[in-house]
């Protein structure tokens, strides 16, 4: 061991920060004869508290910098490293579902099939970046730093896709349709077929559905996704989970189609069919149809008309021409349905009958506890009592579930108070028009206007946009 002592007066200093995380060295000029080396300071360094990260670099420039009793760094602590959780990047666009896009007329544009992103079997359609362990730091004093608590992180959420061996990246499994729906990547498997015709049978396909050709009459064709037909389609069948595109809409031929999809139904004309739409529909023309819509119909684009035709549409109607010259018989129900109206009627109806019997047990229950006011129990024990108790709990009961479900009935409702009908060119007579139980007839030309309800009136003005 080097006499230190010799080498290092009393002049010699090492300095800690504050926090510990580094030291530095005063050396004041060498006595004659003595010489400053890396060994001896690795080595009088300890005797000063610095047991961890004398740096073998930062020794050698304070040996060789020559400059005296001035501060030169020798060691560092390790900081602390927190917990880096997991992480993912998309290989794919991130955008979500939104659909068609609409032209400057307002109708959609069906024959754009670009919001679709197709990915191919074994295409990889994100990186997974694993999470890291947190690591202790260390002062050069030696103790022990924990570190702060580090971010949550993001894991790869949706459905579809698969996992490498190494977990390393998100593949799709098969052909399929990708989209980001509320930051999820859905997967959704995809079937393409050429042409259709009646001689296939019923043709079920898991996920979705693309048609490149025609799809002939008396097809049937049914998908738990969303089916899209790039082609024509004459007096077919269609089931579709989701959503259901047929770009150039389903003509009538010498049969009738049928068309239902859970949410939204999208074409370009459509002739002699029932549509039946969880959603929305959209369309340029609707000629003698059968249509059922959760949402809103709007019909634009092209000749934008609606004839001969009965549409029930929950959300309301926006179209240009409603009805013909010829006065076609054409109906347009917007808003609630009966059965919704009467429903919330009836509630009103029983909730006020059972209010009067349950303010009628209890003035029973008040009267009996009066006549046994003088008894120890108030009558409480009394059979015939505790069988009126038990009646009012009873109804009170059901009293709250039946006021919940017309609370329930009036937010439905009252979300459909604006509901209305748009005509942007002209609506001719021959047209029904219902809001909710209030019915109009129209009896001559009306131009550019919209039908709204008014208690118990439909009202309409001009210029409707």
């Amino acid at each position: 061991m080097s006499d230190l002592s010799a080498i290092f007066g009393e002049g010699a200093k090492v300095v800690i920060s504050p926090d510990k995380m580094r030291a530095w060295v005063s050396l004041p000029p060498p006595a004659k004869g003595v010489r400053y080396t890396e060994a001896a300071i690795a080595e009088w360094l300890p005797q000063h508290g610095v047991v961890y990260g004398a740096d073998d670099g930062m020794i050698h420039k304070a040996v060789t910098a020559g400059r005296y009793d001035d501060l030169l760094e020798v060691a560092r602590g390790k900081q602390p490293v927190a917990a880096q959780g997991g992480d993912y990047v998309l290989k794919v666009e991130k955008h979500p579902f939104t659909g068609l896009r609409a032209g400057a007329d307002g109708g959609l544009i069906y024959e754009d099939l670009s919001f679709l992103q197709e990915v191919q079997a074994g295409q990889v359609l994100a990186e997974i970046v694993p999470g890291a362990p947190a690591e202790d730091g260390m002062t050069v004093t030696g103790e022990p730093v924990s570190p702060r608590e580090g971010g949550a992180g993001r894991t790869l959420q949706g459905s579809g896709f698969v996992l490498s061996e190494d977990g390393r990246s998100a593949i799709a499994p098969v052909l399929g349709h990708v989209n980001i729906v509320n930051e999820q990547l859905i997967v959704t498997p995809l079937t393409k077929l050429e042409r259709l015709t009646a001689e296939d049978g019923e043709v079920h396909c898991e996920g979705n559905v693309l048609v490149e050709g025609d799809i002939l009459a008396g097809s049937k064709l049914s998908a738990t996704g969303s089916i899209f037909v790039a082609g024509r389609a004459v007096a077919a069948t269609f089931k579709a989970g989701n959503n259901l595109l047929l770009c150039n809409g389903l003509r009538a031929g010498e049969g009738f189609g049928s068309l239902e999809a859970k949410e939204n139904v999208w074409g370009l004309c459509f002739e002699s069919c029932a549509i039946k739409a969880g959603g929305d529909i959209c369309a340029n023309t609707l000629t003698g149809c059968e249509v059922t819509a959760g949402g809103r119909a709007s019909i634009l684009g092209g000749r934008s008309m609606i004839s001969s035709t009965t549409l029930r549409a929950k959300g309301g109607v926006v179209t240009g021409q409603l009805g013909t010259e010829r006065q076609d018989v054409t109906t347009i129900l917007a808003g609630l349905d009966r059965e919704t109206m009467d429903r919330y009627e009836a509630l009103n109806k029983r909730i006020e009958r059972m209010t009067l019997d349950i303010q009628a047990t209890m003035q029973n229950i008040a009267a009996h506890e009066r006549v046994n006011s003088r008894k120890e129990d108030k009558g409480r024990n009394d059979p015939a009592y505790k069988e009126m108790v038990k009646k009012r709990d009873q109804s009170l009961s059901v009293l709250n579930i039946i006021t919940n479900e017309r609370t329930r009935l009036k937010r439905t409702i009252d979300s459909f108070s604006s509901v209305s009908v748009v005509v942007r060119d002209v609506a001719f007579p021959g047209v029904t028009i219902s809001i909710d139980t209030r019915t109009l007839n129209i009896m001559e030309p009306l131009r550019r206007v919209k039908f709204t309800r008014n208690q118990e009136t439909i009202e309409f003005v001009s210029a409707a946009k």
